[in-house]
């Protein structure tokens, strides 16, 4: 449950990251 719970988390954090970076190249 522990592994499940970080799988997740660990997928969301770099689809912020990446929706960050498509923000900036757009404003660039």
């Amino acid at each position: 449950t522990c592994n499940s719970r970080s799988a997740p988390l660990l997928l969301q954090r770099p689809s912020s990251s990446n929706n960050n970076n498509s923000t900036v190249s757009r404003t660039t």
